[in-house]
């Protein structure tokens, strides 16, 4: 089991297309987990192996990479670009300690990068940045510095090596040393005279940029113009952590260029779960709140983040462990459910299938099977110690569609993948409408709709088709108007009589339809009154044009008589 304080948990983050997945695979070759590069083109990438992933070539939910370098374990989360799977993206900002910014050499800062910062800003974590794809043609790092400084300060903390046009290496800022990449082996050379003076000025940006995170480095900078390489690295994670300070490497993922140095910056810069403020829960039935501090002597508590249906296995739930440990064969609760949960085994993800493990460490993630009544959001506790760790605040969705089984009797096995998908997927709504009995199906988009459509006919073998939904119109008033209702038959023996005088009246859009007795002196007796109200209800169900609702408008029942014997309620309804 890793301790707490070898463990880093970072999110990949940044616009789609802008290389996460392909730098993750290059971290899983370079830190030695896989024997070769996945390739998002060909298919072959470990973090994208969902069959819609491999076929639209990009990724549609976030994938846990566990990884080591040095003596550190990084839980490595890569995550959606495109706006359309966002929950996922939102859900691995709640687990992770920090953020890495991601960014296309060539286009530079996109407009999902710049979100996802501000919304891992919002929940504390520091970010360093990647320039990816500085192997590739019109890529330009200093000019996507440049834009990344308009979301705070940036400092580089290596530069790109070019040769021939082509980039060969990083110059190490830190090190002071030409980092050359020859597939996984990296040669550390001194720095050419030719890039002397550039490496001269980003180190002295550098040691600035360190200096200024602490009054008593401040102090030693201004008396010795100098600080050592503990000094520096203590004053830029201070400065990363507290949001102050973005520091940027450059890479190019296919050719394995800089990888090794953004690893370093991981483990040096980044924040272990321990430097992190600790989780806030409540106990269930009160509003009372508790610290989960991440060490092992405290009572156990898991976040589930994720949900997903594997074929083979049934329902993973990938989990954080936020405080004590997590080990097999225990029971946990799950409060929300108020049910128990038994943990049979805890497993890991590797790229050759998933790997049984005999506990996690608190801060450390894996993944747990065949929970029964647990959720994405919930929290799994020690049954002594109950605590609720506030859920996953998903956006609402934006974009609905009718979903139409293309197959009678088909209904229940459309409506349990819809069920099922919903697990998954947080910001998936599905409605009823009434008036039109469609079932709607809201997402984030129509390319989040078409992918959950393939997914339920893949998983579950549930065909649908999607359509415009049918518009429930509503009917209502431009101006005031009165009449009266006479109802009177006589047949022979008793008869019916009822008679009412309404006025109507436009309201406000979103009021509904309001009934007021207005009777005075009894002309209509006060037991009849809710017949009349029910009548004004129905008829309004029904519309008046074009047999659409009516509503948002006042009836109020002013006059109206009554006969002793052959009133009754069916007269006034």
């Amino acid at each position: 089991m890793t301790d707490t304080q070898h463990i880093r948990n970072i999110a990949l983050l940044g616009h789609g297309s802008a290389g996460k997945t392909a730098l993750a695979e290059g971290l899983l070759y370079v830190t030695g987990v896989t024997d070769r590069v996945g390739s998002v083109e060909l298919g072959t990438t470990v973090s994208d192996a969902d069959p819609e992933e491999v076929e639209r070539k990009f990724s549609i939910s976030a994938s846990l990479l566990p990884m080591q370098w040095r003596d550190t374990k990084i839980n490595v989360l890569d995550t959606p670009g495109y706006a359309d799977f966002a929950g996922a993206t939102l859900a691995c900002l709640y687990v992770a300690d920090s953020g890495v910014l991601v960014l296309d050499g060539i286009k530079g800062l996109e407009v999902q990068a710049e979100r996802w910062y501000r919304e891992g800003r919002a929940r504390g974590l520091g970010f360093l940045a990647v320039v990816n794809k500085l192997d590739q043609e019109n890529a330009d790092f200093a000019r996507a510095v440049e834009q990344l400084s308009t979301l705070g300060r940036v400092v580089p903390l290596a530069l790109p090596a070019q040769e021939n046009g082509a980039c060969v290496g990083v110059i190490d800022i830190r090190r002071e040393q030409l980092l050359r990449v020859n597939g996984r082996e990296v040669v550390a050379e001194p720095v050419p005279e030719a890039a002397a003076a550039r490496l001269a000025a980003a180190r002295e940006a550098l040691v600035e940029a360190a200096a200024e995170a602490d009054d008593a480095l401040t102090e030693k900078y201004l008396e010795t113009e100098s600080l050592d390489a503990d000094e520096i690295e203590a004053g830029l994670k201070q400065a990363m952590n507290a949001g102050t300070l973005i520091p940027v490497f450059p890479a190019a993922s296919i050719t394995l260029v800089g990888l090794s140095a953004l690893l370093d910056g991981i483990v040096d810069l980044a924040p272990c779960p321990l430097d992190r403020p600790a989780a806030i829960a409540t106990r269930p039935g009160s509003e009372a709140t508790v610290d989960l501090p991440p060490t092992r002597d405290a009572s156990t508590a898991v976040f589930v983040f994720k949900t997903s249906t594997d074929p083979h296995v049934g329902r993973l739930s990938f989990v954080r462990v936020v405080s004590g440990e997590l080990k097999p064969d225990t029971v946990l609760l799950n409060p929300r459910a108020d049910a128990k949960e038994r943990i049979q085994q805890v497993h890991v993800p590797r790229p050759k299938g998933p790997e049984a493990v005999p506990s996690l460490a608190p801060g450390d993630f894996g993944f747990l099977t065949k929970l029964q009544e647990t959720a994405t959001g919930d929290t799994l506790t020690d049954a002594g110690a109950p605590v609720s760790i506030p859920g996953i605040a998903y956006p609402e969705p934006v974009f609905g569609r009718a979903v139409v089984p293309r197959s009678r009797g088909d209904e229940d096995k459309v409506s349990n993948a819809l069920n099922r998908l919903r697990e998954e997927d947080g910001t998936l709504r599905v409605a009823t409408e009434q008036q039109t009995k469609e079932t709607l199906l809201w997402g984030m988009g129509d390319l989040h709709l078409e992918v959950t459509v393939s997914r339920m006919k893949r998983k579950f073998g549930a065909e649908v088709d999607l359509r415009v939904p049918t518009v429930p119109y509503r009917e209502t008033l431009r101006g005031h108007a009165q009449s009266q209702g006479r109802y009177k038959r006589q047949t022979g023996g008793r008869g019916q009589y009822g008679d009412a005088w309404v006025r109507v009246e436009p309201l406000e859009r979103g009021t509904g339809l309001e009934f007021v007795n207005g009777i005075r002196g009894g002309v209509i007796p006060r037991n009849f009154i809710p017949a009349v109200e029910k009548g004004v209800r129905e008829a309004a169900a029904k519309g008046v044009l074009t047999g659409y609702p009516l509503v948002d408008l006042r009836v109020t029942l002013y006059d109206g008589s009554h006969h002793a014997v052959d009133s009754s309620d069916l007269a006034f309804t």
